[in-house]
């Protein structure tokens, strides 16, 4: 595994965080889920 860090707003953040309780997930998770599913 690699790390990436971003800079983000916070309502990006908030949104993101939210959209994960939602689902039920980690951020980090919701995150990965989303970039495997574009990229790869």
């Amino acid at each position: 595994m690699k790390r990436l860090t971003l800079d983000i707003s916070e309502s990006l953040h908030r949104a993101i965080r939210m959209k994960a309780v939602e689902e039920g997930t980690a951020m980090t998770d919701l995150l990965r889920n989303l970039l495997e599913t574009h990229y790869l």
